[in-house]
């Protein structure tokens, strides 16, 4: 019996029928303890049931990801979910720019919510948008330390995802650290 639930959509609500990765993890040790596929659930809605294994962790996190590259939409995150109860997500997961798409340059390198906010600012793109290249840099931050091929692939992929939408991954979350301070993710949901 699964007992996480996922079920994904746009952010116009609606079922996002393309095949999404979904993995779950240990929040604390990091290891993935479920993934798989997004699928048709019935009744029009896609997503994918998880069995977090017994005995479960007691904290989760959860990464719902668009395999596909360039992405179309940014990743869903979602941590601290208790492990030892049914979880049903609801996961909106919002768009990215088209590969391509032409950006508003400028001598802005986003490295901290303070510069990606400006950037953001110059940007063409719709705020749903905007929300996702947010999220994008968000799921980066947060997820740049894990440990194997598959997230080194999964980085690759999200890095240069932003790189085509003018955003240079290299230094990214580094200013604060320099600062003094810790790096921490951009994204304000």
């Amino acid at each position: 019996m699964a007992n996480l639930s996922a079920f994904v959509f746009d952010s116009s609500f609606v079922p996002i029928r393309s095949s999404m990765d979904v993995i779950a993890s240990d929040a604390g040790t990091l290891v993935t303890i479920a993934s798989t596929q997004t699928i048709a659930m019935g009744a029009g809605e896609y997503g994918a049931d998880l069995v977090v294994p017994t005995p479960p962790p007691v904290v989760v996190e959860l990464l719902i990801d668009d395999p596909r590259s360039p992405p179309r939409y940014a990743p869903f995150y979602a941590e601290n979910l208790n492990g030892d109860r049914k979880t049903i997500i609801q996961a909106v997961l919002f768009p990215l720019p088209a590969p391509k798409t032409s950006f508003t340059g400028s001598r802005i390198t986003p490295r901290t919510t303070a510069d990606l906010d400006p950037f953001l600012a110059l940007q063409v793109w719709p705020a749903n948008t905007k929300r996702g290249v947010r999220a994008l840099v968000d799921a980066l931050l947060r997820l740049r330390g894990r440990a194997g091929d598959a997230w080194a692939r999964r980085r690759e992929r999200w890095e240069k995802a932003l790189g085509q939408f003018g955003i240079d991954t290299e230094d990214l979350g580094t200013a604060s650290a320099s600062a003094g301070g810790v790096a921490e993710p951009v994204g304000t949901y």
